[in-house]
């Protein structure tokens, strides 16, 4: 599970994200971001970092803004950071190798699916439905319970690395399964990328 970035529930964006995450100050590009700020305390980065996990981090238990739309989710970053600049070079340098390398396997398909159904509701939402378009828009309609079911596995999924990590963390020694976490990660992420792929063909 994703121990990269050091985020809980009950933590509010006021708290330096540097400090919590000062392993990040080393990584490129948000080395960059950290090294180029002058302001005191890094609190503009620190700032910059908050809305870049905003805009990039799917577990909505840790970050509830990812139920919005990208648009809302800019106007938050905005109303808590007035110089968050979306078109700044470095920000979005940060944004695409955010879910690359803070992200495990599972979380990265999480995100993809959960952009995916936001862009979908939305086209399905604003499309004009008539003699012209209504056969595409059935079909996408059609689809949308298998798509549900693989977006289903994929949660599943998720919460199942999330307990095991509470549950490690609790105290309890690794069981034999999890002592070969590696090849059992490479099957379920084959699982996984085959879900992947059936959402691709949608």
């Amino acid at each position: 599970m994703n121990t990269f970035i050091n985020i809980k529930k009950d933590l509010k964006p006021d708290v330096n994200f540097w400090e919590l995450n000062p392993h990040l100050r080393f990584v490129s590009p948000f080395a960059s971001l950290y090294d180029k700020d002058t302001t005191k305390n890094k609190d503009q980065s620190s700032k910059d970092m908050w809305c870049i996990f905003f805009l990039s981090e799917p577990d909505e238990d840790i970050n509830l803004y990812y139920r919005l739309t990208y648009s809302e989710i800019l106007n938050v970053c905005k109303n808590f950071n007035s110089d968050f600049n979306i078109e700044d070079e470095l920000i979005l340098q940060c944004l695409q190798e955010y879910p690359e390398t803070c992200l495990t396997v599972i979380q990265r398909l999480l995100k993809t699916t959960k952009d995916l159904f936001k862009k979908r509701n939305q086209f399905l939402k604003e499309a004009d439905y008539n003699f012209e378009t209504m056969t595409a828009i059935d079909n996408a309609i059609a689809k949308t319970p298998k798509m549900e079911e693989d977006f289903d596995k994929i949660v599943q999924k998720y919460a199942e690395e999330k307990n095991k990590e509470i549950q490690l963390y609790g105290g309890r020694k690794l069981t034999a399964r999890e002592k070969k976490t590696i090849k059992a990660d490479i099957s379920d992420d084959t699982e996984l990328r085959s879900i992947e792929k059936g959402f691709d063909q949608n």
